[in-house]
């Protein structure tokens, strides 16, 4: 990444494989007001890049050689792939991207040192299954020229809008190469997804020129990143003795300076960069620009103002900031110091911000979610009011530890979250259990005064009796795909069992077995929220929905008009219920 230190060998870190996520552990990033960091796994060996596919999977190259795969919040042991590389000084596995259409083709591409006699950096092909690469699927796509120092290697590898595929080269400590037309070093690279130099790449006609240049002028473009949507292209140029840059690659053929200029310039013959910091060890300084990504994700939980912001950190000083592509201003997200050596960072599909630190580190940064319960089943302002994470996943509260009162949890892409209280803060626990898209219920599924996880996957109850990650205990075939699903102690003895909603109607089963449903009640329509609770505490569930932000709830499991008609919440809440105040009786809430 750069000359000064060895500074990829001075932090491998080789620890013991993890296989549960770890909530906010000491030297989890401090996240402002409305975030909050989980940390994925600490054993990760020197980890260099990473991509996130469109299932949620986290794909992370590590220098040595692996590329490792974080699936549902764990780190699988085997990795996809392990490559033989020369990872000596900043060479090694140091850039991975997706195909487009890796849902389909499932074409993963990566950025690696080939060892040997004389070393050469390779981007190559696999195709995955599953998990792992298919046996023999490498298809080496570029093999680039011999390099004779360590350092300035690049590695920032993504695919265009159009299909072809942008590579960032750096100039191996030979800053007049970065000029030379004929040389790949310093340069970004546009080609087909073969490798090929496509006919219309700027200097494809000039003579003595590598065809295969789109961009050049470039010291050490380890990571960049294209806006989607808009094809915008930021590249981190990483420095020499004074300037961290992002360059803006708007047009083909552009030159950005390197080794004639470092940093803002007017010489009209080059492009000054959009952003640039100098060289330090504070808040606005560093000595490395590394991860950088543009929050434009499929779902944003951000709030609305980072929306289009381009994140990006520095090895060195260990922040991340964030840009404000319409008026260029720059703000801090994560301070100096908050993460340990990051390199890359990534959004999701889930709208969450990723970041790899070579220490061994993944994290995730998640907007948080907004509680605000009532201890009464009447309206009026919020008893309690605190606020959780990760937003974006589907709210619910139980007793997670057998103490008689409610406390939230949240079910987000296969992982859960679980709060042992109602003040907010670090998750007590994280775990994964179940996959993206699943339903998510709660309830004492054997009667131990404790309530455990569950979810509804394609007419199927997956119930845990334990909070953690692990088999089921109980595996129920009820209801059809799709319906929401709920649970409750129907029968006022002591253990819930499940229930569906089916167009208006709530079928509610007295054990967790298959079989007819012992109750089928006509109440609400279809596109309501069917709830559970002991509304009147007399030990038994009652069933309720939430609609037009009214709880209508009632007090018996039979047809019939509401017992309580509670006005609460607004149109973009999402309605919980539980005893947050451990008296017996279930109360209303919502999420925003």
């Amino acid at each position: 990444m750069r000359l000064r230190t060895s500074a990829f060998s001075a932090l491998v870190a080789l620890v013991a494989v993890s296989v549960v996520a770890i909530a906010r552990p000491a030297g989890a990033a401090p996240v402002p007001p409305g975030f909050i960091d989980t940390v994925i796994t600490s054993s990760l060996t020197a980890p260099t890049a990473l991509a996130v596919a469109p299932d949620g999977r986290v794909f992370v190259t590590e220098q040595t050689g692996s590329v490792r795969v974080v699936k549902n919040g764990a780190l699988l042991g085997p990795a996809f792939v392990t490559l033989s590389v020369d990872a000596s000084g900043e060479r090694g596995l140091i850039g991975i991207t997706l195909d487009p259409n890796f849902a389909g083709n499932g074409f993963l591409y990566v950025y690696y040192t080939v060892p040997g006699s004389t070393s050469h950096n390779r981007v190559a092909r696999f195709t995955a299954s599953g998990d792992v690469a298919a046996a023999n699927s490498q298809l080496n796509i570029v093999d680039l020229p011999d390099v004779d120092n360590s350092n300035h290697n690049g590695g920032g590898i993504h695919f265009a809008p159009d299909g072809t595929l942008l590579i960032g080269v750096g100039e191996n400590g030979h800053s007049e190469r970065s000029q030379d037309l004929s040389t790949p070093f310093g340069k970004i690279l546009r080609v087909t997804a073969l490798g090929a130099a496509p006919s219309n790449n700027p200097f494809f006609s000039t003579p003595g020129a590598d065809q295969r240049v789109w961009a050049l002028g470039l010291r050490n473009p380890y990571t960049f990143n294209l806006q989607p949507g808009t094809g915008r292209i930021y590249i981190n140029d990483v420095g020499a003795t004074s300037w961290e840059e992002i360059d803006e690659a708007f047009a083909a053929g552009m030159n950005f300076g390197w080794p004639i200029t470092e940093g803002p310039t007017s010489d009209s013959r080059f492009a000054s960069p959009r952003f640039a910091y100098q060289h330090g060890t504070g808040e606005t300084t560093g000595c490395a620009i590394t991860g950088g990504v543009f929050y434009n994700p499929p779902i944003s939980q951000f709030p609305a103002d980072y929306s289009g912001d381009y994140f990006f950190s520095d090895l060195c000083s260990g922040w991340i900031r964030r840009l404000d592509v319409a008026t260029g201003t720059v703000a801090s997200f994560v301070p100096a110091g908050g993460v340990d050596g990051p390199v890359d960072l990534a959004s999701g599909p889930d709208g969450a911000l990723y970041y790899v630190a070579h220490g061994g580190s993944l994290g995730r940064i998640t907007s948080t979610q907004h509680w605000y319960l009532r201890t009464s089943n009447t309206p009026g302002t919020p008893n309690l009011s605190f606020v959780t994470g990760p937003s974006g996943g589907q709210s619910l509260a139980c007793d997670w530890d057998g103490t008689g009162g409610s406390t939230p949890g949240t079910f987000l892409n296969g992982s859960w979250y679980l709060w042992n209280n109602t003040s907010g803060g670090p998750p007590s626990g994280v775990f994964a259990y179940g996959s993206p898209g699943d339903r998510a219920i709660c309830g004492d599924w054997d009667g131990n005064g404790t309530d455990t996880i569950g979810v509804f996957q394609n007419g199927h109850f997956y119930l845990r009796n334990t909070n953690g990650a692990g088999s089921p205990s109980t595996d129920v075939r009820y209801g059809t795909p799709g319906d929401p699903a709920i649970a409750g102690d129907w029968d006022g003895n002591g253990t819930d069992t499940i229930g569906v909603q089916e167009f208006g109607h709530l079928y509610l089963r007295n054990t967790n077995t298959p079989g007819p449903p012992n109750f089928d009640i006509a109440y609400g329509t279809p596109n309501d929220v069917p709830l559970a609770g002991d509304w009147d505490d007399n030990g038994t569930d009652t069933i309720g929905v939430y609609q037009f932000n009214h709880f209508y709830l009632r007090n018996s499991n039979a047809p019939g008009v509401p017992d309580i008609d509670v006005f609460y919440g607004g149109p973009s809440n999402r309605p919980v219920t539980g005893d947050w105040d451990g008296n017996g009786s279930d109360t209303i809430g919502v999420v925003e």
